[in-house]
């Protein structure tokens, strides 16, 4: 091979920027300055010669340059090994194999060879090429030979034109570090916000459509509309679906719903969040003279409307879920039907599914009846009023006196039930739940907490309450049903949780023996006072599984209950949709639907049960996402401000604080600026060489913020002293 000038030199230089891609006059720069060249043209020709050598490449659409990394004998096996590919924030990746929750495979970026976050991929093991300061322990080296299957094809981005011909798409994927190339821009302005599709992917560039134009980047909302495409989630509904929903109504006549129970003339009631539009749960209660009760849960009618396999069903299922987000909703149905028809609004007549609970004096249910009914809705109550009712801060005169008296039992009974479930082994974790304000620009102006009170829990335990009757009804009357399960937590996770409390001094450990609810709701319990309980809450909720749906009943660990569904939110959940259903299928209005209509909805249980937990974890992802990106932005206005928070974890390259408003940022190891760090791996925590100033878990600090990216959705803070 021609000898070529500055071949070392230009590596070298490649090599240091970690393989990221760098433009030319930035590698001419760094020549010229570190290594004193200063011959521009010597310098182009020899970039020239290495690219025709094929050693180093320049990207076709940005021209930045890279090392040419080729598959080598570094591959020390030949078995072929498939599995999933997660991409971090610093583009390296973990692969783990199907069926397995932890990954075994770490992949540097050099060796993705076109994989993106979530695709699944083909690798080999290289022999070590990555040290312990690169990676993470226990993970073998790996790369990917080829993708199978890329997870998606859909992204959003913000188109930038660089002159008439000339054009760059800024992804708002982090992950996705394709070029990406537009067969058509011709409707596009400078700042367009776009979702494309990618129909091919050619080395390093991304052949795409525009699917759609979500809009300029400078208007309202779209920041919060590019994340919801970029999920998959259609914010809109197709005008057949409205069609359809505009066309439903209410026929009600006692006379000729002989099946539906008319309970009209009783004081139901809906106790909400002052700024909900929907109602899906009301409730009716009375004592009995033997001091126990009758509880009567009304839920939304909407199998009544939604019929099984239909278009609104079939829309339903591919949304899963309403999606709650900072400054709107996201719904699972149209308004019509969720703000409207589906929705318990007060003094006119709605649909429901009523399970009617008789409770003893200890909690236990004496009898539990499921079936059709008809409700007016006498009170819309907010927690607020609710609980300012019972803290005595309002005796609600102008209410009636029947009404009044409902809520003292309403209390009573929810005193009685709470304790019942606390017996068993319900564990509350009460987490901090942050409510973003945002001015009429869709700008973060504040961020508060949610409060919960006891009407918010009174109306939890009813729900619980109506769940759990309402699937021991369902099996009884031997219904085929969609249950919410719950796997009791890893015992590996909850010995790391231990190590954990060992290491922040948390002196009263969880026992180990026979994980069960009862034993960590107890623990709980008993250390509610501590003063790092809620950095323990937090750690101890990441440990738990995931509550699934599934067609298989099992015990719900965290609700501590043999038999759960999720049957009091129909409007915003699938699953409660179904259930409404199955009810009508196999018992109301059994004789309208055919023998095949109920083995097919039998059937599809388990792929119903599938979709909608994967959807929930798509919301749940969504709503994160949101609030990272406008904790972001609300802390752009208050870069040098100081504030008081609590370190969540301590790594080699810094630490993460959380401040009260939940709220949480970075402290990079370089911004500990007190004294020079070193971290100690066996007690996870960072310590000052020359202060000894130890830096651990659950420690109170005061911190500056010197950075905040709304992109990025990161936030840097500076440490200023340990509390």
């Amino acid at each position: 091979m021609k000898q070529i000038p500055y071949h070392q030199a230009i590596s070298e230089i490649l090599i240091k920027e970690d393989n990221r891609p760098i433009p030319l006059h930035i590698l001419i720069n760094k020549l010229k300055r570190q290594y004193h060249i200063n011959n521009t043209k010597i310098i182009e020709n020899s970039i020239i010669a290495m690219i025709d050598n094929g050693e180093i490449k320049q990207l076709s659409t940005s021209k930045s340059l890279v090392i040419k990394h080729l598959i080598s004998d570094e591959i020390i096996s030949k078995e072929v090994i498939q599995g999933v590919i997660r991409i971090n924030s610093s583009q390296n990746g973990f692969v783990s194999l199907a069926n397995e929750k932890e990954a075994k495979y770490f992949v540097p970026k050099t060796k993705l060879n076109g994989a993106l976050d979530g695709d699944m991929v083909e690798i080999s093991l290289l022999k070590m090429i990555t040290t312990k300061d690169q990676k993470p322990s226990n993970y073998l080296d790996a790369q990917v030979n080829k993708v199978i299957e890329h997870k998606k094809n859909y992204f959003t981005g913000t188109f930038k034109l660089i002159s008439p011909n000339n054009y760059a798409i800024k992804v708002d994927d982090q992950k996705f570090y394709f070029d990406v190339k537009l067969n058509d821009f011709s409707q596009l302005v400078h700042g367009s916000k776009i979702l494309f599709n990618v129909q091919e992917y050619k080395e390093d560039v991304a052949i795409a459509e525009v699917k759609k134009i979500i809009g300029h980047e400078s208007d309202v909302g779209n920041d919060i509309l590019s994340l919801v495409y970029d999920v998959g989630v259609e914010p809109e509904f197709p005008q057949e679906i409205l069609d359809i929903a505009n066309k439903l109504k209410i026929d009600w006549d006692p006379k000729n719903n002989k099946n539906r129970k008319d309970l009209t003339d009783k004081n139901f009631i809906t106790i909400d969040p002052t700024s909900s539009k929907d109602y899906d749960d009301s409730f009716y209660l009375e004592k009995l003279p033997d001091n126990s009760y009758i509880l009567n849960v009304a839920i939304a009618d909407v199998g009544h409307f939604v019929k099984y396999n239909s278009p609104l069903a079939k829309e339903a299922l591919k949304r899963g879920t309403s999606i709650y987000l900072t400054d709107r909703v996201i719904p699972m149905y149209p308004h019509i039907i969720s703000d409207d028809l589906c929705s318990l609004n007060p003094n006119v007549v709605r649909f429901s599914i009523n399970c009617e609970m008789h409770i003893d004096n200890q909690g236990n249910f004496l009898d539990i009846k499921v079936y059709s009914a008809a409700i007016k809705s006498k009170r819309r109550f907010s927690y607020d009023e609710v609980n300012d009712y019972f803290n005595l801060k309002n005796n609600l005169n102008n209410d009636d006196k029947n009404i009044i008296k409902m809520l003292d039992n309403a209390k009573e009974l929810h005193e009685i039930l709470r304790k019942k479930k606390n017996e068993e082994g319900f564990i509350d974790f009460d987490i901090k739940e942050p409510k973003i304000i945002v001015d009429e620009t869709g700008f973060p102006i504040d961020i508060e907490l949610y409060e919960t009170g006891e009407a918010q829990k009174m109306i939890e335990d009813f729900m619980i309450a109506a769940n759990e009757a309402t699937t021991i009804f369902a099996l009884d009357n031997n219904i085929p049903f969609i249950y919410r399960t719950h796997e009791k937590p890893d015992a590996i996770k909850i010995q790391e949780f231990n190590k954990l409390l060992k290491r922040i001094n948390f002196n009263s450990r969880l026992d180990l023996s026979d994980i069960t609810s009862k034993k960590i709701a107890k623990w709980l319990k008993d250390n509610e006072q501590h003063n790092m309980i809620e950095i323990a809450r937090k750690v101890l909720l990441q440990s738990m599984s995931k509550a699934k749906y599934s067609e298989e009943l099992s015990r719900h660990f965290g609700i501590a209950s043999d038999n759960y569904t999720h049957f009091t939110s129909p409007i915003r959940r699938f699953p409660d949709t179904l259930v409404s259903q199955l009810f009508h299928m196999y018992l109301f209005d059994k004789d309208e639907y055919s023998d095949e209509e109920r083995r097919n909805i039998k059937r599809d249980i388990k792929e119903f049960a599938k979709l909608s937990s994967d959807k929930e974890v798509i919301a749940t992802h969504l709503g994160f996402d949101v609030n990272e990106m406008k904790f972001a932005e609300y802390m752009t206005k208050h870069i040098n401000e100081h504030y008081e928070g609590i370190i969540t974890s301590v790594n080699k390259f810094g630490v993460f604080v959380q401040l009260d408003n939940t709220i949480e940022g970075l402290i990079h190891i370089t911004n500990l600026r007190n004294d020079f760090y070193t971290y100690n791996d066996e007690t996870s925590t960072l310590i000052g060489r020359n202060s000894r100033i130890e830096l651990h878990v659950g420690d109170k600090v005061e911190v500056e913020t010197i950075s905040a990216n709304k992109e990025t959705k990161k936030i840097d803070f500076a440490l200023v002293k340990k509390l």
